[in-house]
């Protein structure tokens, strides 16, 4: 997994999700190798959800344009290239049964190099 894949993510997670939430917070992170040439990333937040956040955000008498995402997403692209398949990136909204936010899901689907070790 290339460096600071996470990072932005993660940080979003905690100050755009969690950070005005009420009551409990939680965070979780599964890495896990889902196929044969891909490693899947989840992280998983049960924050405001990204609707909640955004009007927050325009609430402020300071707004600024946050450009991680974009960034990492540059990144990963760029590191695809190596490989015959590209990254996959989705971010999901969590709602109840009601359509109530319960927190925002992304998931990295990022390609991997087989290792073929040689035999003797």
């Amino acid at each position: 997994v290339p460096s600071l894949i996470l990072q932005p993510f993660l940080e979003n997670a905690l100050w755009h999700g969690l950070s005005t939430k009420e009551g409990d917070k939680s965070i979780v992170l599964e890495v896990e190798k889902t196929a044969s040439d891909f490693v899947t990333i989840k992280i998983t937040d049960n924050g405001v959800g990204r609707a909640a956040s955004r009007k927050i955000e325009s609430n402020k008498s300071l707004n600024r344009k946050s450009v991680g995402i974009a960034l990492t997403m540059e990144r990963l692209a760029n590191f695809s290239k190596n490989f015959s398949t590209s990254y996959r990136l989705n971010i999901i909204d969590l709602k109840d049964d009601q359509g109530n936010a319960m927190g925002t899901q992304v998931i990295i689907d990022i390609p991997i190099e087989q290792l073929r070790l040689k035999t003797a």
